[in-house]
């Protein structure tokens, strides 16, 4: 396994850093003015507006996605360390348009949709965001496998209501939000169903890679800016007359954050390399690893800065607080922990029953 990235994406992933360090820090607090006293809160605030505005003038655009839709065509690989750059700041993926839920449907639009669909809906995805599509049971006498389908829903179809929204420990994080959805008599024509029908459960599958891999070097990205803003604190406070980054127990923080990035840093890059040279099934059990592991390491490294920041770290001086309430959602909305480690289990236990020439159970 080589993954040394190419002269084309280290430049990327530097010029990516270097916007984030210059641009987009500096902005977040205006941001969560801007967000917070907005009469609309569901939209993106003007600064935003503005940091996407210079992304995309500088071509740090939609990297993943193939050029003809200006985007840089970069694989999985390539696009990791972009990712975990860009997850440094809760505004940052969306300031290079590269938010996960936007790269995962622009791919399946791009693959799988009619080339009336393609032309009606993709340009207007990657612009603002006005549609969901929708995984819905299409045929439930059909093999578990072949039951939904992923159909197109404009988000002002007749009948499809926003009921409200929830929020995660006070945060509803507009303007993305999670919305609750009511959907009464809605219709839609035909060519807005994405593949065949049925195709629904294997198109999901087929094109998770990307965002699985998104969702854990975002995790990696939080972290890096949780010890990053723990490592600038301990420079900068000083308690009895000693910095705090001279004490023995800040050092211990320190380095047990690195180690654990690091650690996790390797396992996500041989998943991705996995999935790109042998697909998602030779990975599931890295996969599922990687889905326990991810929260879990930024949790305890945004903890340890949280802690050491004190009341500042649970302000929105920093981003750590927002930061640690989305990863701990993590653990549940990619599938709960234990549900993930009892698939890791039953792998490994056929892998090694395999092994000893041992016939499978069950």
């Amino acid at each position: 396994m080589d993954f040394e990235q190419s002269e084309h994406v280290n430049v990327l992933t530097e010029r990516v850093r270097r916007f984030m360090q210059q641009e987009v820090y500096p902005a977040e607090k205006l941001y969560y003015e801007q967000e917070h006293t907005a009469a609309d809160r569901w939209t993106w605030q003007p600064v935003l507006r503005e940091l996407r505005a210079k992304a995309k003038s500088q071509g740090l655009w939609i990297f993943p996605l193939p050029k003809e839709v200006g985007g840089h065509g970069l694989s999985l690989l390539e696009y990791a360390p972009l990712a975990e750059a860009m997850s440094t700041s809760p505004i940052g993926a969306e300031t290079f348009n590269c938010y996960t839920g936007t790269i995962w449907y622009a791919q399946l639009i791009h693959q799988h949709a009619t080339p009336a669909a393609r032309e009606q809906y993709l340009p207007r995805l990657l612009k603002e965001c006005e549609i969901t599509l929708v995984l819905a049971r299409t045929d439930p006498e059909a093999p578990r496998h072949a039951r939904h389908s992923i159909i197109i829903v404009p988000r002002h179809a007749k009948g499809l209501t926003v009921e409200g929204y929830d929020t995660i420990f006070g945060y509803d994080h507009a303007p993305y939000g999670h919305a609750r959805l009511r959907f009464e008599n809605v219709r839609v024509p035909a060519e807005n169903l994405l593949g065949r029908e049925g195709e629904g459960f294997t198109l999901m599958q087929g094109g998770i890679g990307v965002g699985r891999v998104a969702l854990g070097m975002g995790s990696l990205g939080a972290a890096e800016r949780g010890l990053y803003e723990m490592c600038k604190w301990g420079d900068e406070r000083v308690i009895s007359g000693q910095k705090l980054a001279e004490r023995q127990v800040f050092a211990d923080a320190v380095a047990r954050s690195r180690m654990e990035i690091n650690q996790f840093r390797a396992c996500i890059m041989r998943t991705a390399w996995l999935i790109q040279k042998h697909g998602m099934k030779a990975a599931r059990s890295e996969v599922a690893q990687c889905k326990v592991l991810a929260p879990n390491m930024a949790l305890a490294v945004l903890d340890r800065a949280i802690q050491f920041l004190g009341g500042v770290g649970v302000s929105h001086e920093r981003p750590l607080a927002e930061m640690y309430a989305y990863q701990r959602t993590v653990r549940i909305g990619e599938g709960a922990d234990e549900v993930h480690r009892d698939l890791i289990a039953r792998l490994e236990l056929a892998q090694q029953r395999q092994a000893r020439g041992t016939p499978p159970q069950g």
